[in-house]
């Protein structure tokens, strides 16, 4: 970060945690080192909030944006969150009006959307650490038995922090792709639900010094509130008839 902050930065923006591979930056850190630079330092927790526990202000963010379908609440609505504290950030509207939002985003509220973000927001953090806890088990009950299954298997951010849930794993040897073709009933995906559609390589990978026939071998799995072991059983299951079909022991 250091060496790409420019004079005339003004934003910084870096996302808490990876979503191709779970893995969670530094942020106070790199806030510290864009504070340094003058520049505003803006979070988006996004793929965090609900995983993992999350205190913006001991994180020393001034800007942070989340959106609630990430933790059960209803599509189409997010919080942005802006430092009070001193130096307090100044945000202009980009919708102009009836000054809803304390001038900043003029429109018709939706209620509705609004009530469950914040309902989905207080049931998510009742029980977080038992609830991360479970799905990392579950995250690496999965991850072992990949590697049961294909000792070669490279798991991204291993042995680095990452959220509970998620796990992004190669197939060295293979193309994503076609294990998915070969387990239609698995639900996993070769990257980012963003990019799932584009064939080329995550660029997430490429920049983590992947190869690119390691990054197109890579496959994405999520765990979540309602993932049961059983399921994982059933997943390993799909993967070892795929894996036998395109790579026979």
């Amino acid at each position: 970060l250091k060496q790409a902050l420019r004079p005339d930065t003004l934003l910084v923006a870096i996302m808490l945690a990876n979503n191709e591979t779970g893995v969670l930056q530094p942020i106070k850190a790199l806030a510290t080192v864009a504070h340094e630079q003058g520049a505003i330092f803006l979070c988006d927790t996004t793929q965090a909030i609900g995983k993992v526990p999350v205190s913006l202000p001991d994180l020393d963010v001034d800007v942070a944006v989340l959106s609630a379908h990430k933790f059960y609440g209803p599509k189409g609505i997010g919080a942005l969150y802006t430092r009070r504290r001193a130096p307090r950030v100044s945000v202009q509207p980009l919708i102009l009006g009836g000054g809803h939002e304390r001038g900043l985003r003029s429109g018709t509220l939706p209620v509705p959307l609004i009530v469950g973000m914040a309902t989905a927001f207080d049931l998510v953090h009742r029980d977080l650490p038992q609830e991360s806890q479970r799905q990392a088990a579950l995250r690496d009950k999965l991850m072992q038995g990949i590697r049961a299954l294909y000792p070669a298997a490279i798991v991204h951010g291993l042995q680095a922090p990452r959220l509970p849930n998620t796990l992004s794993i190669a197939f060295p040897g293979l193309k994503a792709s076609d294990i998915l073709a070969r387990a239609p009933l698995l639900a996993a995906a070769t990257g980012s639900a963003c990019t799932s559609a584009r064939p080329e390589p995550s660029h997430v990978l490429l920049a983590m010094g992947c190869a690119p026939e390691v990054a197109r071998s890579t496959l994405r799995f999520s765990v979540g509130r309602l993932t049961q072991e059983k399921e994982i059983d059933q997943a390993l299951h799909y993967l070892s008839i795929a894996l036998q079909a395109l790579h026979p022991a």
